[in-house]
Protein backbone atom coordinates (compact mmCIF):
# COMPACT_ATOMS: atom_id res chain seq x y z
CA UNK A 1 0.00 0.00 0.00
CA UNK A 2 1.21 3.78 -0.82
CA UNK A 3 2.31 6.10 1.79
CA UNK A 4 1.25 3.10 4.50
CA UNK A 5 3.97 2.27 7.45
CA UNK A 6 3.69 -0.65 10.25
CA UNK A 7 4.46 0.56 13.31
CA UNK A 8 3.45 3.68 14.88
CA UNK A 9 2.26 6.97 12.55
CA UNK A 10 4.71 8.92 13.00
CA UNK A 11 7.48 6.77 12.31
CA UNK A 12 9.52 6.51 15.95
CA UNK A 13 9.91 10.39 15.64
CA UNK A 14 8.65 13.14 18.01
CA UNK A 15 6.33 15.59 16.69
CA UNK A 16 6.71 19.02 15.61
CA UNK A 17 7.59 21.39 19.04
CA UNK A 18 7.16 18.98 21.42
CA UNK A 19 10.16 17.73 23.74
CA UNK A 20 10.52 14.13 24.65
CA UNK A 21 12.21 13.59 28.34
CA UNK A 22 11.95 17.08 29.46
CA UNK A 23 11.91 17.20 33.19
CA UNK A 24 9.73 19.23 35.43
CA UNK A 25 6.92 18.93 32.94
CA UNK A 26 7.82 22.75 30.83
CA UNK A 27 8.08 22.58 27.50
CA UNK A 28 8.29 26.35 27.32
CA UNK A 29 12.19 27.18 25.40
CA UNK A 30 12.86 30.64 26.30
CA UNK A 31 15.04 32.71 23.33
CA UNK A 32 18.63 33.73 23.56
CA UNK A 33 18.72 37.83 24.15
CA UNK A 34 19.90 39.27 20.66
CA UNK A 35 23.90 39.73 20.02
CA UNK A 36 25.24 43.16 20.70
CA UNK A 37 26.84 44.35 17.12
CA UNK A 38 30.10 44.85 17.10
CA UNK A 39 32.19 47.66 17.45
CA UNK A 40 33.86 49.18 14.12
CA UNK A 41 37.83 49.64 14.63
CA UNK A 42 38.80 53.03 13.52
CA UNK A 43 40.87 52.69 10.11
CA UNK A 44 44.88 53.29 10.43
CA UNK A 45 45.39 56.47 8.18
CA UNK A 46 48.13 55.29 6.01
CA UNK A 47 51.04 57.94 6.08
CA UNK A 48 51.59 60.02 2.64
CA UNK A 49 53.85 58.27 0.65
CA UNK A 50 57.29 60.30 -0.60
CA UNK A 51 57.76 61.97 -3.44
CA UNK A 52 53.63 62.31 -3.63
CA UNK A 53 51.97 66.01 -3.63
CA UNK A 54 49.75 66.65 -0.91
CA UNK A 55 46.09 65.96 -1.91
CA UNK A 56 44.05 68.72 -3.73
CA UNK A 57 41.90 70.10 -0.52
CA UNK A 58 38.36 69.15 -1.30
CA UNK A 59 36.24 71.37 -4.00
CA UNK A 60 39.02 71.00 -6.82
CA UNK A 61 37.64 70.64 -10.00
CA UNK A 62 39.00 67.85 -11.94
CA UNK A 63 37.80 67.49 -15.55
CA UNK A 64 38.54 65.61 -18.75
CA UNK A 65 41.60 66.96 -21.07
CA UNK A 66 38.63 67.71 -23.75
CA UNK A 67 36.52 69.63 -21.06
CA UNK A 68 39.76 72.44 -20.70
CA UNK A 69 39.01 75.83 -21.07
CA UNK A 70 41.31 79.23 -22.15
CA UNK A 71 42.72 80.08 -18.90
CA UNK A 72 42.19 77.25 -16.84
CA UNK A 73 45.50 76.65 -14.86
CA UNK A 74 47.07 73.64 -14.26
CA UNK A 75 50.03 72.09 -12.33
CA UNK A 76 52.58 69.47 -13.43
CA UNK A 77 56.06 68.43 -12.29
CA UNK A 78 57.55 70.81 -14.41
CA UNK A 79 55.43 74.05 -12.71
CA UNK A 80 52.22 75.55 -13.38
CA UNK A 81 50.77 76.33 -17.22
CA UNK A 82 47.66 78.21 -18.17
CA UNK A 83 45.23 77.10 -21.21
CA UNK A 84 45.90 79.29 -24.26
CA UNK A 85 44.49 76.96 -26.79
CA UNK A 86 41.73 74.97 -27.48
CA UNK A 87 42.06 71.33 -26.71
CA UNK A 88 42.27 69.20 -29.53
CA UNK A 89 42.23 65.04 -29.80
CA UNK A 90 44.72 62.80 -31.46
CA UNK A 91 45.08 58.87 -32.27
CA UNK A 92 41.22 58.27 -32.46
CA UNK A 93 40.22 60.45 -29.50
CA UNK A 94 42.31 58.81 -27.37
CA UNK A 95 45.06 61.07 -26.68
CA UNK A 96 44.31 64.89 -26.15
CA UNK A 97 46.62 67.94 -27.03
CA UNK A 98 45.99 71.73 -25.66
CA UNK A 99 48.72 74.81 -25.78
CA UNK A 100 49.41 75.70 -22.67
CA UNK A 101 52.08 78.79 -21.07
CA UNK A 102 54.30 78.85 -18.05
CA UNK A 103 52.43 81.10 -15.90
CA UNK A 104 55.47 82.89 -14.58
CA UNK A 105 57.01 83.06 -18.25
CA UNK A 106 54.07 84.32 -20.60
CA UNK A 107 56.30 83.79 -23.51
CA UNK A 108 57.16 79.87 -23.09
CA UNK A 109 54.30 77.71 -25.09
CA UNK A 110 54.37 74.19 -25.21
CA UNK A 111 51.70 71.72 -26.53
CA UNK A 112 50.65 69.04 -23.71
CA UNK A 113 49.44 65.98 -24.71
CA UNK A 114 47.37 63.80 -22.03
CA UNK A 115 45.55 60.50 -21.88
CA UNK A 116 42.06 61.58 -22.99
CA UNK A 117 40.46 59.50 -20.36
CA UNK A 118 42.63 60.64 -17.29
CA UNK A 119 41.20 63.68 -15.40
CA UNK A 120 43.28 67.04 -14.94
CA UNK A 121 43.24 69.12 -11.31
CA UNK A 122 42.58 72.38 -12.60
CA UNK A 123 42.07 75.98 -11.23
CA UNK A 124 39.48 77.66 -12.93
CA UNK A 125 39.83 81.57 -13.23
CA UNK A 126 36.60 83.44 -13.47
CA UNK A 127 37.03 87.05 -15.45
CA UNK A 128 34.14 89.16 -14.34
CA UNK A 129 33.87 91.09 -17.79
CA UNK A 130 34.32 87.91 -20.36
CA UNK A 131 30.33 86.98 -18.69
CA UNK A 132 28.75 83.40 -18.78
CA UNK A 133 31.08 80.78 -20.80
CA UNK A 134 29.46 78.12 -22.74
Amino acid sequence: MRGHRSGSSSGGRSRCGARSGTRGGSTDVLARPRPEKKRQKAKPVQPPLLGMPPPAPPGTPRVLPMQLQIGDRMTDSTGEWEVVGRPYTTNGSKNAHARVQRVSQPGVTETKMRAAFEKVRVRRTVDPRAGPRR
